[in-house]
């Protein structure tokens, strides 16, 4: 069964993002900077190792499965907010906290250091 659901979020406060914008910008940064090295084939067999020995994998077909899996579902080189898994998300939250289940995708998602980092074309210079 396919769930629209939100798997890469990187959460903070409204405050946060306004007053330290540079150090949440350097913090995506990051992060797209290992997500880039996870996607890059050339690392495929030390990803595979690491994940057979950190999650106690039995064989390598295991383990490059795991990885298969990591590369198409939850590791991505754009991760902008997804629309539709956030408001999956926001209405199960709402089934238990009422209030929350007025909230909107612009209520809870902010993809503007994402799309500056892709317009400006940082994330594409990744995978160069």
């Amino acid at each position: 069964m396919t769930i629209p659901w939100e798997v890469g979020n990187v959460v903070t406060s409204r405050k946060l993002l306004q007053s330290q914008r540079d150090v949440v910008e350097r913090a995506i940064k990051a992060l797209l900077e290992g997500n880039a090295y996870v996607l890059n084939p050339a690392y495929r067999p030390s990803m595979i190792e690491l994940l057979k020995t950190r999650l106690g994998l039995k064989t390598a077909q295991d383990a490059a499965g795991a990885y298969e899996d990591t590369i198409k579902y939850y590791v991505l080189k754009k991760p902008y907010p997804y629309r539709e898994g956030l408001q999956s998300i926001i209405a199960e939250v709402g089934k238990i906290a009422p209030s929350a289940a007025s909230f909107r995708f612009e209520d809870v998602a902010d993809p503007s250091i994402i799309e500056k980092l892709d317009k400006n074309g940082y994330i594409d210079g990744l995978y160069r």
